[in-house]
């Protein structure tokens, strides 16, 4: 959003040419003429949110513990051990 508002006005303050924006700013020329040609802000509205597809997420010590899964990797899932110096 700060790039619109940056584009603009070094368009409408500054005068300055849509190929020094680009240039300046590096954005393609096409990008810097779609955001001088928008009026509004952008708005990403959706009528409902979509839903999860893990299915409900607990973040529960107890819930945690429980979901433990095993590694394929030997170094990951075997048991810590100490070492001596």
């Amino acid at each position: 959003m700060d790039s619109i508002t940056e584009i603009r006005r070094c368009h409408l303050i500054g005068h300055e040419s849509i190929c020094f924006i680009a240039l300046d700013l590096k954005f393609f020329r096409p990008t810097v003429c779609k955001h001088l040609k928008t009026t509004g802000a952008s708005s990403y509205l959706l009528a409902r949110q979509p839903q999860s597809k893990l299915g409900r997420i607990s973040n529960s010590p107890r819930a945690m513990a429980g979901n433990r899964v095993a590694h394929s990797c030997p170094k990951l899932s075997a048991e810590p051990h100490n070492v001596a110096n």
